[in-house]
């Protein structure tokens, strides 16, 4: 396999292997690889260990990934379905929460990203179904409706955990 541009040859089966539908050999072919070069189709290899399972692996590489790119929200949205997935939900709720210190929420501001309603709606659901931190589950609620958040089945689920938390049965 070689490096071709930005693209990774063994990367790039990797992707065709999972897309038809083997994942362990995609698996294989990126631990190969990855053995004599780490960074290697980084972002698939953690999607292909989260999807077979191997959720503590999948969440090292994440981690590894978040802190080198702390600004990318789809990385810190996969490493929270990891942890969800894998029961720690207390370590869902700190990735997430750390991700927002890490992106700029004032507008004009230069690094500027506007709020991801996917993000805040995760993470208020999070806060609000666990029940411990129920004032900021609600700031966050409040937050992801501002940011866009539309009709899905979260944005219903999500509007029945705040009535719940604000003990309003209607």
């Amino acid at each position: 396999h070689q490096q071709i541009g930005q693209v990774h040859t063994a990367a790039m089966l990797a992707q065709m292997l999972a897309e038809a539908g083997d994942p362990g050999e995609a698996l294989r072919v990126l631990r190969d690889t990855r053995s004599a070069n780490p960074k290697v189709g980084a972002v698939l290899f953690a999607e292909l260990l989260a999807s077979t399972g191997e959720l503590a692996e999948a969440d090292a590489v994440l981690v590894n990934l978040v802190r080198e790119y702390p600004r990318s929200r789809d990385l810190v949205k996969l490493l929270a379905k990891v942890r969800i997935e894998g029961g720690e939900r207390g370590a869902a709720i700190q990735a997430l929460e750390s991700s927002l210190g890490h992106t700029c929420s004032t507008p004009g501001k230069c690094g500027y990203q506007a709020p991801d309603a996917e993000l805040l709606r995760t993470l208020a659901i999070l806060h609000l179904e666990e029940g411990a931190d129920v004032k900021r589950g609600l700031e966050v609620a409040a937050m992801a409706m501002n940011a866009g958040a539309g009709n899905s089945w979260e944005d219903a689920y999500l509007d029945a955990l705040m009535a719940r938390a604000e003990r309003l049965p209607e």
